[in-house]
């Protein structure tokens, strides 16, 4: 037995490690420190002449497949026939038009021949799926409509790398002698026996094997039954010269089709991981460490004017599905880079078809690793960057068919029209409070405003957005998104524009809590702990707690500063003061009678919040920092009791304090 490739893999993981951690500690992601790793011990380097190209190939050969596969089981029929329109027009725009002008540029300036020209612009059509998910997923901007379709046009790149990979043998010169006609003649033969085991595979076999398998409730049994299934696409496939990764995807696909995908998806994605780990640093060994060295400069500019024609060409894509400027900018940015999958058909189109030399290879690797490398960068600073280019040609991103904000004031602006922007919505309409949303998804927008919701597409992190809502003349606002790497900023150009507003943003974790607020949020709410909250009162109350002594244990905890089950929650609650809603009257001899909230700095120099005014017994209204304080008005304020107290204390008559705790009320 061949021990070396033992001590190749020793060698790989001692150097990627270190690698890796210095990149999560520069917030690179990991992809990229694996390409590093790769080239530090490239086998041109004296020291790793070790290194066996062919046996690192082989793994990372096994790693693409398990990628296809993994692609095929987080797909579904069902999922690409709902994102028909944007996966097949956007889809096909992006790889069909950079297809067009890649081939262009190198059949009419470049002199290289058709197939040479094709294959060059296929290669540099597909973008990098676990590149770009990785980012969008630590950012949380996957949800975001830019990430959407970023996501809908990778997963149209990954289903056209298979069928580049089934018709680039019509572009070689290592034909065996057949014509493109025969050729065309058993591609065709080949692919319809594979439809026909597919189906056959889909409709009886597949279903009957996972159901009486999983009867068995062994996890080993079904795993083994998984890789069964996996193994045989891939070897049906091989045996039938059509691509591996076609089987592996295919097999993930039917898979995918079954009540038992997420239990495949569980078992494979260790595996998955570790090879794709393996084919990323291989992709580092495989470069000619001195070629890029002497061509580092033409390298270099080559992979800027790839990011520059990629952004261009996916912004247009998207941009023709009716998308707003700045999602198509973000989209293209997003697309950019020469993917994984470009590095199989490198190889290809070099070892198997002859289409490309040695030279043009080290090449082609040298510019699709400069773009990875890039790419991250790229990605961080995307939405400054389009900012940049909306100041320098006044861009603006609002609907410039919406009158929705004209005449709004002391209203609620709510940014964001998920699940929790709707229930903030219907609470303000049922309460009869005027109020807009800000929503970044152009198909919520159409779809809102034609039921008649005051609705309107906007970015919240520009100014301009922000002003149509008239967020000056606002006394609330919610951010109601997923908290992500934007939300601290629109919480600062909201607090910028309006100094008195009650801004309420919803957080993802609540480790990120307090740089919203020294930001400029009046409160943030955590997910995770909304969640805790909840699970909590629920479990107290089915082991019949009662409901006084919840309350009392969540306000202990709510308020308390530390998480431990060291830390004694009944001093908690004695130590901490709660924060509650009072009503107070404003006395005739209040000096700040005539003056406006605003010119009050109500926020600043009570610390306290205004919610609500009740103007001589009618209806309270929501505050504005315009209104104008006046003898008998009621106001409804938020704040520590001691300072509710302090300002009443101003006036010649108050109320009797209203105890219920702000963590019970909802605004």
């Amino acid at each position: 037995m061949d021990y070396k490739i033992f001590t190749e893999l020793i060698i790989i993981s001692v150097l990627a490690i270190p690698v890796v951690l210095i990149c999560r500690k520069l917030k690179i992601p990991v992809i990229v420190g694996f390409l590093f790793a790769g080239i530090i011990i490239n086998p041109s380097a004296d020291f790793f002449k070790i290194m066996d190209q062919e046996r690192i190939k082989l793994l990372a050969d096994f790693g693409v497949i398990c990628l296809m596969f993994t692609i095929g089981l987080e797909s579904s029929f069902k999922q690409l026939k709902e994102l028909r329109k944007p996966l097949l027009i956007g889809g096909s725009l992006q790889v069909g038009l950079t297809i067009l002008v890649v081939g262009a540029i190198f059949y009419y300036f470049f002199k290289q021949r058709i197939q040479v020209s094709i294959f060059y612009g296929c290669v540099i059509s597909l973008s990098s799926t676990a590149l770009v998910l990785s980012f969008l997923q630590k950012n949380g901007d996957i949800s975001l409509p830019y990430g959407r379709i970023s996501v809908t046009i990778l997963i149209y790149q990954d289903i056209a790398s298979v069928l580049m990979v089934i018709l680039f043998p019509l572009l070689g010169e290592n034909t065996g002698g057949l014509s493109t006609s025969q050729m065309l003649l058993n591609l065709g033969k080949n692919l319809l026996i594979l439809l026909i085991f597919s189906f056959v595979c889909y409709k009886w076999i597949i279903p009957k094997l996972l159901y009486h398998v999983a009867k068995t409730q062994s996890r080993e049994l079904f795993i083994l039954s998984v890789m069964f299934i996996f193994f045989t696409f891939v070897a049906v496939c091989g045996s039938l010269s059509i691509s591996l990764a076609l089987g592996a995807f295919i097999a993930g696909l039917l898979i995918a089709e079954s009540p038992y995908n997420h239990r495949a998806m569980g078992g494979i994605m260790p595996f998955k991981d570790l090879f794709t780990s393996i084919f990323f640093v291989s992709i580092g060994i495989m470069l000619d460490l001195d070629f890029a060295i002497d061509n580092l400069l033409i390298i270099v500019v080559s992979a800027l004017l790839v990011l520059i024609i990629k952004s261009i060409i996916g912004g247009i894509a998207v941009y023709v599905l009716k998308y707003p400027l700045k999602v198509a900018f973000l989209a293209g940015l997003a697309i950019c880079q020469i993917g994984e999958f470009s590095f199989v058909l490198f190889n290809m189109g070099y070892k198997n078809l002859g289409v490309i030399n040695e030279s043009q290879l080290n090449y082609l690797l040298g510019i699709a690793i400069m773009t990875m490398i890039f790419t991250p960068f790229i990605l961080q600073y995307a939405p400054k960057i389009y900012d940049m280019f909306a100041k320098i040609f006044k861009l603006n991103d609002v609907a410039e068919d919406s009158n929705t904000a004209e005449e709004l004031s002391g209203h609620v602006v709510i940014i964001g029209f998920g699940v929790v922007g709707r229930r903030v919505a219907f609470g303000a309409k049922m309460a009869g409070l005027k109020y807009c949303v800000i929503e970044s998804n152009p198909d919520t927008v159409k779809r809102e405003q034609a039921k008649g919701v005051p609705i309107f597409y906007g970015d919240a992190t520009q100014e301009s957005v922000l002003e149509f809502a008239k967020i000056g003349k606002a006394s609330v606002a919610a951010i109601t998104i997923p908290g992500n790497s934007r939300t601290e900023e629109m919480t600062e150009q909201i607090r910028n524009l309006n100094k008195d507003i009650n801004l309420l943003v919803r957080a993802k974790f609540e480790s990120s809590i307090k740089n919203l607020i020294d930001a400029g949020a009046t409160y943030a709410i955590a997910d995770e702990k909304e969640t805790s909250f909840e699970m909590l009162s629920r479990i107290l109350r089915l082991s019949n707690v009662s409901n006084q002594n919840i309350r009392n244990i969540v306000e202990a905890q709510s308020n308390s500063d530390s998480d431990s089950l060291i830390s004694d929650p009944v001093k908690t609650a004695k130590t901490v003061q709660k924060s509650i809603l009072a009503n107070v009257v404003i006395s005739k001899s209040f000096k700040y009678i005539g003056k406006t909230l605003q010119e009050m700095d109500f926020r600043n120099k009570f610390d306290l919040s205004v919610l609500t005014i009740e103007k001589k017994k009618g209806e309270p209204e929501a505050a504005s920092p315009n209104d104008v304080i006046k003898a008998g008005y009621s106001l409804l304020v938020l704040g520590k009791k001691d300072k509710i107290a302090d300002f009443a204390d101003m006036q010649l008559r108050k109320n009797e304090f209203e105890g219920d705790s702000a963590h019970d009320r909802t605004i």
